[in-house]
């Protein structure tokens, strides 16, 4: 298991103040918008594709000002996928999933055990989240027939295929299981780079961001709700990708996501204030190969 050196450098009364603020703040956000979508949910019995833009709604407008409460800034650069997209990038941490769903408003696949989460379990799951057991191969006929279910309504599909996190220096191996209903569809697949720069009120991104080793989900979670400001960066792949099976279409984006990280990896992010305003248009553990 990866670990990251660091030190927690936001111990003072103040820091704690403002984790505290934030995540009273955010709780209360969160509830207002999961009741929201909990309440039109019913609309789908007269409309799936309504439904399903209620979904993108919610999502874009909870996670961007969650992103604002947290004191995330994010450059986006590239053209985001039009709705309907199947989209994969690098994965980093549960941040990623709030970056995500504010860019694009896509419905995740997510490991089981998120499901069995205390309050946090309730709130994905009512974001429509498709969750696996990452130690079932069988489980994955059950997600990929979800997968043709959304895509028949157009809904947009994102997937983590590393199937875990990393620091970000570099992409680790593409699992193909969850790529099968692109493959078999010949549907273009769209890809992204994330990341997290240093400032200088985070001079450790990867310590205060990425979630890789055995710290717990709370304790990382209140060290990042501590750091001052974050900024991240989305840079969206110009070219989708087709293969006629899964495992190409892994290798072939696995690369491409490489090769995007690695051109990205000297571009400073532009101050928030410049940064070009992106419209609305899946946290995958997906292990299996």
């Amino acid at each position: 298991m990866e670990r990251i050196e660091g030190e927690d450098i936001y111990t003072g009364f103040g820091d704690k103040l403002r984790a505290g603020t934030r995540l009273g703040t955010l709780a209360a956000w969160t509830f207002v918008l999961i009741w929201f979508r909990i309440l039109l949910k019913p609309i789908r019995v007269v409309s799936l594709r309504a439904d399903q833009a209620v979904h993108r709604f919610v999502m874009c407008n909870w996670a961007g000002v969650a992103l604002r409460i947290m004191g995330v800034d994010i450059d986006t650069r590239g053209s985001i996928p039009k709705i309907g997209h199947f989209l994969v990038a690098n994965h980093l941490s549960y941040l990623d999933i709030l970056v995500f769903a504010k860019e694009t408003g896509s419905v995740f696949i997510a490991m089981k055990e998120m499901n069995e989460w205390p309050i946090a379990g309730f709130v994905i799951r009512n974001m429509d989240t498709v969750f696996v057991d990452r130690f079932d191969f069988r489980d994955t006929v059950r997600v990929n027939e979800e997968i043709v279910r959304l895509t028949e309504v157009n809904q947009s599909v994102m997937v983590f295929p590393e199937s875990t996190t990393s620091i970000g220096d570099d992409v680790l191996p593409f699992k193909p299981a969850l790529l099968q209903v692109p493959s078999c569809q010949e549907r273009p697949v769209h890809y992204a780079v994330i990341s997290y720069d240093a400032t200088d009120v985070n001079p450790n991104p990867a310590f205060q961001v990425c979630w890789v080793d055995d710290t717990p989900f709370h304790t990382h979670a209140w060290r990042m709700l501590k750091t001052p400001r974050i900024q991240g960066r989305v840079h969206f792949g110009a070219n989708p990708v087709v293969e006629p099976t899964r495992r190409e279409l892994a290798a072939h984006l696995e690369t491409n996501v490489r090769e995007l990280l690695r051109a990205t990896a000297g571009i400073k992010s532009a101050p928030p204030d410049s940064a070009e305003p992106a419209d609305p248009q899946e946290m995958v553990e997906e292990p299996i190969s």
